[in-house]
């Protein structure tokens, strides 16, 4: 045959002795050479499946004779299988892939045409993927609490990823399918203002069109807590340095977590656990404290578990360690009184929270009830001598004077005169001594003398105790005379 492919004709005669040539005869037959060549694709050129039957759209050319047969193997990457049989061509085929887990599979094909002339190998390769996306998402790498409405999402997805996308308002609205780049990623979206359980949605897509959706919820606090603290009880005095803080507090979001305390408002305590009722505190040994008297303030802060920060609230309390002191009169310093019934004069400094009450005794030791001060009073002694008042004073905070005291001397009674001579009804004449003595009281200056009434006439001798008159009776009448010895003592 002629070295061309194509059809191909041989004729044939016969002649017989007697030189007859016989009618042609003839057969024709194909001749062809070359190898079909073709295309195979799996599921349309799909890069992944999720199915072990895929479809193979088979495509091929023949030079002269036409494909007849057709034939399959598969592997993961190199061919691992023997070759099917030969088969029937077809331009689809559905052929099911090596059930040996997930991975890459490659699907051989060769051709033959009905010359016998077998192609090479073609080939297609899809990856087999039956496991559905997987991944993760978390607000803020998964904190419980956000303190701003705009947070970070951390999120995870296979390296096969087609896309993610998010939402923030329950599904309402989903942002673009955007394209991830690596496995990891993280993107700043905004959630609706207001307290509470945020939540976000996750999409991740595959390759396969295949969609799962995740979510993760963070509370939303940008509030910090309502707060109170009370000084003792909201007294408004104390000597103590040591103070009992009554401590309140309330978030109803995230929940208060933490305090710090300070006593002037700059240097503030490491934060610690909230501790709700009654906490004790130095105003001298707390941070930011002093031993100064006078208003101390007492400043807690708070904490909720979003660490939002409260404002600081505020108590006082006049802190007094230091005892009053005083002064006491009576009757303006006097020395003597000749009434029982005096008046007491007091005064008074204080450091820093001023006098309130005062009490009184006569011995230092036991004292009257505690009064309001005055700075004046009556005071009644009991008996004529010297008498003593003790005071104590006490300030707003508490604390107690030392006594002051004042003594004076109670003389209720005039002096007492005994005339020695003459002696009553005695009859004299001429130059007469009256002589008189004042043994109990202390005379003040020199007794005086009146005779029959007239003037008193200082004493020409005088003791201290002893006294001498000297009366000249010339031109007196003869007759009863009274004579009046007139002293003063201390007392007046």
């Amino acid at each position: 045959l002629t070295a061309s492919n194509g059809t191909k004709t041989v004729y044939y005669q016969l002649r017989d002795n007697a030189g007859i040539v016989s009618a042609t005869y003839s057969d024709t037959i194909i001749l062809d050479t070359v190898n079909p060549t073709g295309t195979i694709t799996i599921n349309q050129g799909a890069t992944y499946t999720s199915k072990l039957d895929v479809k193979l759209t088979l495509s091929w050319t023949d030079e002269t004779a036409g494909v007849r047969y057709v034939r399959f193997r598969q592997g993961t990457v190199a061919p691992t299988t023997d070759w099917s049989q030969w088969e029937a061509q077809a331009s689809e085929r559905v052929w099911t892939l090596a059930d040996i887990g997930d991975g890459t599979r490659t699907v051989y094909w060769q051709l033959q045409d009905y010359a016998g002339n077998t192609s090479g190998t073609f080939s297609d390769t899809i990856l087999l993927d039956t496991t559905g996306p997987s991944g993760s998402v978390s607000i803020l790498g998964g904190l419980i609490y956000a303190t701003s409405a705009t947070m970070v999402i951390n999120y995870i997805c296979p390296i096969d990823t087609d896309g993610v996308r998010f939402s923030v308002d329950d599904r309402v609205t989903w942002s673009t399918w955007t394209t991830p780049v690596g496995t990891t990623g993280t993107v700043a979206l905004t959630f609706a203002a207001g307290d509470g359980t945020k939540r976000i949605y996750y999409q991740l897509r595959d390759y396969k069109g295949d969609v799962i959706e995740l979510t993760d919820t963070i509370v939303l606090d940008t509030r910090g807590p309502g707060c109170r603290v009370i000084v003792n009880e909201d007294d408004l005095y104390t000597n103590n340095g040591t103070v009992t803080l009554t401590i309140s507090a309330n978030d109803d979001i995230s929940s208060v977590g933490s305090m710090s305390l300070s006593n002037d408002g700059a240097a503030w305590s490491a934060w610690q656990t909230y501790q709700a009722g009654t906490y004790s505190w130095s105003l001298i040994n707390g941070t930011g404290g002093s031993s100064a008297n006078g208003y101390r303030y007492v400043h807690v802060r708070f904490m909720d578990n979003a660490s939002n920060i409260a404002g600081t609230t505020t108590d006082r309390i006049m802190y007094d360690n230091t005892a009053p002191a005083g002064t006491l009169t009576i009757n303006e310093a006097a020395t003597y009184t000749t009434s029982r019934q005096v008046r007491l004069n007091s005064s008074w400094t204080d450091n820093a929270a001023g006098v309130e009450l005062v009490q009184y005794g006569t011995d230092g030791t036991t004292f009257g009830v505690w009064e309001s001060i005055t700075g004046s009073r009556i005071w009644q002694f009991d008996a004529d001598g010297t008498q003593a008042v003790y005071m104590q004073l006490q300030d707003r905070c508490g604390n107690i004077s030392s006594a002051a005291s004042d003594t004076i001397t109670v003389d209720t009674s005039v002096p007492l005169v005994t005339v020695n001579s003459p002696q009553a009804s005695s009859v004299v004449k001429g130059t007469v001594s009256i002589t008189f003595e004042i043994l109990q009281q202390q005379i003040v200056g020199t007794p005086s003398i009146s005779i029959d009434g007239g003037v008193f006439t200082t004493v020409s001798q005088w003791s201290g105790t002893n006294g001498t008159y000297t009366w000249n009776t010339a031109g007196t009448s003869d007759d009863s005379h009274i004579f009046v010895v007139k002293a003063t003592d201390a007392a007046g």
